[in-house]
């Protein structure tokens, strides 16, 4: 497709049968959740007994909360793990603050050089919406307030040694 990009019939067919594709995609979709829903009914009236374990088993697993089976020790190991420095970039490091210490700014109007308040970190972990998508690094506003008593306290020391 790379190669006729400016050929107007390639890619004509190319959306018609991308168009037809997603059409038939949907259609599955939709024809894969009907036939479960007819194996259940069918499991209702046949044997109201697993039809109603069935029910009961799926009821359970969907009042688990995300964070339930992950202890506050794995937590803290995980979060400590991952604000230590690889060896490996040590030495750049080093080089930074060399570069900080000539390059030595005496902008202390900015915000950004004061230290970062401890209510003022409480508030921003609670402060987010649940169910929002992690970022790049993967992790999820959910998992800062879960384990906000336990990482507070290394969030704030990270913070305020990078000022």
């Amino acid at each position: 497709m790379s190669e006729y990009l400016n050929d107007p019939q390639i890619k004509g067919t190319y959306i018609l049968a991308f168009k037809h594709y997603a059409k038939l995609r949907k259609y599955k979709k939709r024809q894969f959740k009907q036939s479960i829903l007819d194996k259940l009914d069918m499991l209702q009236t046949n044997n109201p007994n697993d039809y109603w374990k069935c029910a009961h088993s799926l009821r359970e697993n969907s009042k688990e909360s995300p964070a339930k089976g992950i202890d506050g020790k794995d937590w803290f190991d995980y979060f400590t793990k991952l604000s230590s420095v690889p060896k490996s970039l040590n030495e750049r490091i080093e080089q930074m603050n060399g570069n900080k210490t000539e390059n030595n700014l005496n902008n202390n109007s900015s915000n950004l050089n004061f230290r970062t308040a401890f209510n003022e970190l409480n508030a921003a972990i609670c402060f987010p919406k649940n169910n929002k998508s992690a970022g790049m690094d993967g992790l999820c506003y959910e998992m800062f307030k879960y384990a906000q008593s336990f990482i507070v306290n290394c969030l704030h020391k990270l913070y305020n040694a990078v000022l």
